[in-house]
């Protein structure tokens, strides 16, 4: 969707994560700024069911957790 918004297809809804750069760019501005769908990020993570994740897993899970858990570079601008 926000493709087809940079395209001059019209407006459309995204997440402040995909379209940070865009916002701070200018190439995409909110319409209806005091009008949000649902603050909370959410990221799914899907992998076979295991009692001990490899450590590639575990390693990837953890950084996703360091780089964006806290704070991320969307909630900063």
């Amino acid at each position: 969707m926000k493709v087809a918004t940079l395209a001059g297809g019209g407006i459309s809804i995204n997440s402040l994560w995909s379209a940070h750069h865009e916002f701070a760019e200018g190439s995409l501005v909110r319409v209806l700024p005091d009008h949000e769908i649902d603050e909370r990020p959410a990221l799914w993570l899907v992998y076979p069911k295991s009692n001990v994740l490899t450590a590639k897993v575990r390693i990837f899970i953890d950084f996703l957790i360091e780089k964006i858990a806290a704070a991320p570079a969307w909630a900063a601008e």
